[in-house]
């Protein structure tokens, strides 16, 4: 059938889906209805609306927004939408956790099986029915809205949708179903519109992370790069399937694309870079990367970019990327490392690192010259962390960047650093967790774990107004710092047993709710002189300190030459002052007493002298309702 003909039968075909949208709408707008009646009369929210539907209203309120149900679409037709929507995922910079949940739910109610290729989607011009064409139309416009939560897309993929042989009323009646399902149940109704599919879990067991069943790219064909590849600007570039050597860089211009899909990929030693990207994207997806820069080479180089690795396996992976300029966005997501080296490195204000459900292990051994230097393995100045494990990393897993070694630093652009995120994780076995040199705003911890690490927040920052949080952490067996930083620090809910923490700050110290237990100085002191602390009280505060609600219970001193006084919580500064509320003491032994009330604030070699004066330094201490004292 031509072009010509298959026009001629789309006014006769119309009609039909006319009455269909409208039969629909009137039934949608019961179901709407009902709805905001429950949101009036309970004042429930979206996400509350959602659970409370039965499976028989869910599915009537789904069925209602779509002409036919993709899953009656031939065999032929499923894989192509489904290659639609993978190659409208190489054409977009970031796909969102609501895209992701929806294309699990496409693919799962399609029974598509296996990876789908990049497409041509000027193809989409030889769907002849039109019924099938709005029924992917409908998906597609379905993925695209749950980017933004708008049909902003319509713009900018006004390309795309010319390939469709739907007029703008048949658009906006498809616009008017999205709108009316996404305020009725928000984005992850959209989401869920075909079943909801979970996301496969992330085994944080080392070299299971990727399953028991070990990927196997040994009948790919091979693909040298050993000419100079460009990808030009506003276009987008696929390799799958391959097993992918460097011979030279990959140069991805402003604009552009590249998608790196189940591929091995390595490079010759010799190589500078193996991508450059400059004002551009690139998405890496089920590959294994086998790189070890010397040097100062990277694996991947980045101005002005955006990069997302996705369940991705690193092997002996160092200096893999560099953050070149600023408003960089890097992605680490399901990915894993046996022996990890510096992973990435930045010291631009506005860059952005991301690791979600990831695990990393770095050598036990001290590999190569990387630990020579004793480099952290990630240095970016905003930093999210959620759901990651780190291993076995012997000199710094995290560093932030000083704000005064930015090129042209203003102080005003302050405003522009985020804080340091680190939610649901965990480091096991690591020599100094996050290393500051004064360069966020704040640090955030949450819900995360440490084990047998040394010096958990060290660093030369300072910060008067910004603190370092705890929040529902956990300490098993942790030596040397807690935190030395000249910030403000604040723990709530915190348990830290076993090994001997030191806290030193001449800022503000509030702990509420925390437990201290079972610490002893014997088995910690050579962690604590291998680092050379100058420590006279193992947690010392400034002003208006507050300890509440807290336990601290079998600390033993005993044993030890190491220097310290005969207290365990005092002043850090002139005037400091604390206040301990509802706290119990137990078994704190080898001390005169808990607090330091009166001492001798000591400056270099002699006494503290204010205006001409020697003058005693008072640490001021309030107790109300503790025990043990």
């Amino acid at each position: 059938m031509s072009r010509k003909d298959f026009y001629k039968g789309m006014e006769a075909a119309a009609k039909p889906f006319e009455e269909k949208f409208q039969e629909q709408s009137q039934a949608f707008e019961e179901v709407a209805q009902s709805i905001n009646n429950k949101l009036n009369d309970f004042s429930f929210t979206t996400d509350q609306i959602i659970d409370e539907l039965n499976a028989m209203e869910k599915k009537r309120l789904y069925d209602l927004n779509t002409l036919i149900d993709i899953a009656k679409l031939g065999d032929d037709e499923k894989e192509l939408l489904m290659a639609i929507l993978y190659t409208l995922v190489g054409m977009t910079d970031y796909v969102t956790e609501y895209q992701q949940a929806f294309l699990r739910s496409v693919k799962n109610h399609l029974q598509v099986k296996g990876g789908q290729p990049s497409i041509d989607l000027s193809v989409i011009e030889n769907i002849e029915n039109l019924n099938d064409q709005k029924a992917i139309l409908q998906t597609v416009m379905e993925f695209l809205f749950l980017e933004n939560a708008s049909h902003g897309y319509m713009d900018e993929y006004s390309d795309v949708m010319e390939y469709f042989s739907v007029n703008k009323k048949g658009i906006r009646e498809i616009q008017d179903c999205i709108d009316k399902i996404y305020k009725a149940t928000g984005l992850e109704g959209i989401a869920e519109n075909y079943g909801y599919v979970p996301e496969e879990p992330v085994q944080n067991t080392n070299n299971d992370f990727f399953g028991s069943e070990k990927r196997d790219y040994s009948d790919l064909p091979n693909l040298k790069i050993s000419e100079g590849l460009v990808v030009n600007t506003n276009e987008a570039k696929t390799f799958e399937n391959l097993n992918l050597f460097f011979e030279e860089c990959i140069t991805v211009n402003k604009g552009g694309k590249l998608v790196i899909n189940n591929c091995t990929i390595k490079t010759k030693k010799t190589l500078d870079t193996a991508i450059l990207s400059d004002d551009a994207g690139v998405i890496i997806s089920g590959c294994v990367i086998d790189y070890f820069g010397l040097d100062d080479k990277q694996f991947f180089t980045a101005k002005n970019s955006k990069l997302l690795i996705q369940s991705t396996e690193l092997v002996d992976c160092h200096r893999l990327i560099s953050h070149t300029t600023e408003d960089t966005v890097i992605e680490f997501s399901h990915c894993a490392s046996n022996n990890l080296g510096i992973q990435v490195t930045s010291d631009m204000k506005r860059n952005i690192l991301r690791l979600t459900d990831c695990d990393f292990i770095s050598s036990n051994d001290g590999n190569g010259e990387f630990y020579e230097n004793r480099q952290c393995a990630f240095s970016a100045p905003n930093l999210v962390v959620r759901n990651c494990q780190f291993s076995n990393f012997q000199y710094g897993v995290f560093d932030i960047p000083s704000l005064i070694t930015f090129f042209n630093f203003n102080p005003n652009d302050m405003d522009s650093i985020d804080l340091i995120e680190i939610t649901d994780s965990s480091f096991i076995n690591c020599n100094g967790a996050i290393y500051d040199n004064g360069g966020a705003k704040e640090i955030l911890i949450t819900d995360s774990y440490f084990e047998n690490c040394v010096d958990i927040f060290t660093g030369e920052g300072f910060d008067e107004k910004y603190a370092v949080k705890f929040i529902d952490c956990r300490l098993e067996n942790c030596k040397g710092l807690l935190s030395n930083a000249v910030r403000p620090f604040y723990m709530r809910n915190t348990t830290v047993n076993e090994g001997f923490m030191i806290l030193q700050t001449r800022e503000q110290v509030t702990m509420e709710h925390c437990i201290f237990t079972n610490w002893n100085l014997k088995k910690t002191v050579p962690y604590l002189h291998h680092y050379n602390y100058s420590v006279s009280i193992p947690i010392e505060v400034g002003k208006n300190s507050l300890f509440k609600d807290c336990i601290f219970k079998n600390i033993n001193l005993e044993g030890s030459d190491w220097g310290l006084s005969n207290y365990f919580i005092g002043g850090n500064s002139n005037g400091a002052t604390i206040l301990a509320e509802s706290c119990e003491f137990e078994n704190i032994s080898s001390y005169e007493e808990i607090f330091r009330k009166v001492e001798h604030y000591t400056l270099y070699t002699g006494t503290l002298i204010v205006r001409g004066r020697k003058e005693a330094a008072y640490t001021q201490v309030e107790i109300k309702n503790c025990t043990g004292l």
